[in-house]
């Protein structure tokens, strides 16, 4: 029993940043206009649901902090959506958005990784651009690329592990490396390991592949990079 409760109150906690809720209670705009529409009260169903999913698939192994920084981007999301007011063609935007935000595989490898050289950030912006910036050094600017290009490949398709690939475009003092170093993949065979490597003939890393470590797992729900 002892158990039963502590597993009640642990599902309520997971859940407690989650945008459903009850219509008896809905004051603001945006959540009258929810729960006077069945499109919009089904969209939000929707949206609890991928949160949920995304939540007992991963985010409920994660540390504590990670957790707590899921559902505050949640809360951050949710204050988004206020701004709608009771537009419906807006909030049934914003509903799709942060479903397919939810939903999307690379979600869970979002965040910022080390190595001994390199430090690696992952992110997804709101309109599902999978974005990916390499840095030298543990410190500093010193940014080797950034890239748009990024694409995600699920095990099935990449060997038997979840790739991000993409091809590489180095800034200016990097731009020695463009001939030799076209493609970039990161692979997820361990997921708070990746293992970066270029294509064969590039000799950017001193040994290949160049493994990162987890540091800070991030939720992003910012502007589109331009």
């Amino acid at each position: 029993m002892r158990w039963l409760v502590a597993a009640a109150l642990l599902a309520s906690a997971a859940t407690s940043g989650a945008a459903g809720f009850d219509c008896g209670k809905a004051r603001a705009e945006d959540e009258r206009a929810v729960c006077a529409s069945t499109e919009l009260s089904r969209l939000d169903d929707e949206m609890t649901a991928a949160y949920r999913k995304l939540w007992d698939s991963a985010i409920k192994y994660e540390e504590p902090k990670v957790q707590a920084a899921f559902r505050a981007n949640q809360k951050d999301w949710i204050g988004l959506r206020s701004r709608c007011g009771d537009a419906a063609n807006c909030l049934r935007d914003a509903y799709r958005e942060r479903i397919a935000w939810l939903a999307h595989p690379a979600q869970r490898y979002t965040g910022r990784y080390e190595s001994g050289g390199y430090r690696l950030f992952i992110t997804l912006d709101r309109e599902l651009e999978l974005i990916v910036r390499l840095f030298r050094g543990k410190t500093g600017e010193d940014l080797v690329l950034m890239e748009k290009t990024a694409r995600f490949v699920p095990a099935a398709k990449a060997e038997g592990e979840d790739r991000i690939a993409l091809t590489v475009t180095f800034t200016s003092p990097y731009a020695k490396w463009t001939s030799d170093c076209r493609e970039m993949t990161v692979d997820f065979g361990a997921q708070l390991e990746p293992a970066i490597a270029f294509n064969e003939g590039c000799s950017l890393f001193a040994a290949t592949p160049e493994v990162v470590t987890l540091k800070q797992r991030s939720f992003t729900y910012t502007a589109p990079v331009r």
